[in-house]
């Protein structure tokens, strides 16, 4: 399965020329996702390479607080038409809204040009000045402008607040008073065969649209572009855009974030969501202190990728490799593998990380181009990067406290 990762990291990407300006996609199974969740989803024509350039999601200084949601299950007695689509639609549709994002990219013979994409979101969290919106990070990922269109037509700009590549959650927020705030249910209540119905912005002009299904898998393990996920399986009509928005059930509680459906010949009604336990967890963390606990973080920025790996754009750690008698990495330098693995894509890059933990170390090959003639020769070394905590610029490392909800089903 293939979704968008961490906007240090590389990817590269075949995209047609009609498909620039297309919609931001869901994370589909065996595809690559480009900057800012864009994905191939009609046959690129050959020879129409791009090379996307790797930036970080905008995102605003974190003035961190302390937000607390409610999450509840099953009304008793169930408030009216409790328990039919006609009620989730009518209860829970408001709190759903439609995201447009803008990205820069470059291309080797086009230059430097801006793609929109489109996504959901749905808002779980007001403080009396702003809307917060949890998504995927692979819907805002890379972007450099994001804006969210409400159930009642309005238009916001949005600010982002933080990504978790390892969970695909993002926390956007807008100044906004007066919207719908979604009803947070909890995902370890579910059961095999409930009834669920998903709601977002399929191909990112038809926001608000409700589908049915029921749920196929309590909690399906999966790799997600090499990051491994356990996920809510369900058969709730999915395509592109709906990314970000949510799984709802029959009491219009929000129980889910899709992200992910499985495509491919004969494949049909296999959709997946991020369980809200585990989604609620990280959008709160991002709230409270800026970023999710415990993501592995190399230091690594990266501008294009070329035909032997991504480009480094900044390194934050060379003092460290400095201090340790290494070579030191320098901007246009190649990484070509970490840990031993091949870099050539995002899911190269987190699959490795997705297996570590914060204070390993990784040995990295990279290659570094040196002036020979009127052209340039290739000149390979390797050095040990540590792991480290990310932490935003800015941000004070919070203290350690008890494990974090890992979001995994308990069954017990």
């Amino acid at each position: 399965m293939k979704r968008n990762t961490s906007g240090v990291a590389p990817h590269s990407f075949r995209v047609s020329a009609a498909l620039l300006a297309a919609l931001l996609l869901l994370a589909i199974l065996s595809l690559s996702l480009s900057s800012c969740g864009l994905l191939p989803v009609f046959p690129a024509e050959e020879g129409d390479e791009t090379s996307a350039a790797v930036t970080t999601a905008v995102r605003t200084p974190a003035t961190t607080q302390n937000i607390t949601v409610n999450q509840y299950y099953t009304p008793a007695p169930p408030p009216g038409e409790a328990g039919t689509y006609a009620y989730v639609a009518e209860v829970a549709s408001p709190s759903v809204v439609s995201i447009i994002t803008e990205a820069t990219s470059y291309d080797k013979y086009y230059g430097t040009y801006v793609e929109s994409g489109a996504g959901s979101g749905v808002i779980f969290y007001a403080d009396g000045t702003y809307a917060y919106i949890i998504t995927n990070n692979h819907v805002v990922e890379g972007c450099t402008g994001v804006k969210v269109h409400t159930h009642d037509s309005a238009v916001y700009d949005a600010e982002v607040l933080g990504t978790d590549w390892m969970t695909d959650i993002a926390v956007c927020r807008i100044r906004a008073t007066g919207l719908t705030v979604a009803t947070v249910g909890n995902s370890s209540e579910l059961r095999l065969g409930q009834e669920v119905a998903a709601i977002g912005n399929p191909l990112g002009t038809l926001g608000g649209t409700v589908t049915d299904g029921i749920i196929g898998c309590l909690a399906r393990s999966i790799s997600v572009e090499g990051v491994p996920m356990t996920l809510i399986q369900h058969s709730a009509g999915v395509s592109p855009g709906n990314s970000g928005g949510g799984l709802f059930n029959l009491y219009g509680q929000l129980i889910g974030i899709v992200n992910a459906k499985s495509a491919g010949t004969g494949v049909e009604d296999i959709g997946f969501a991020i369980p809200i336990d585990l989604a609620l967890d990280r959008a709160v963390q991002i709230v409270n202190r800026g970023y999710v606990a415990g993501t592995p973080y190399l230091g690594l920025a990266f501008s294009q990728t070329s035909e032997y790996g991504p480009v480094v754009a900044e390194y934050f750690y060379n003092a460290e490799l400095s201090a340790l008698n290494q070579d030191t990495i320098a901007v246009g330098d190649i990484l070509q593998t970490l840990g031993g693995v091949t870099v050539t894509e995002t899911a190269d890059l987190r699959a490795v990380l997705s297996s570590v933990e914060i204070g390993d170390t990784l040995a990295a090959e990279l290659l570094r181009p040196v002036r020979y003639g009127i052209g340039y020769r290739y000149v390979k070394y390797t050095v040990n990067l540590k792991v480290h905590e990310y932490v935003p610029e800015g941000v004070t490392p919070a203290e350690p406290t008890d494990p974090e909800n890992t979001g995994d089903i308990n069954f017990n």
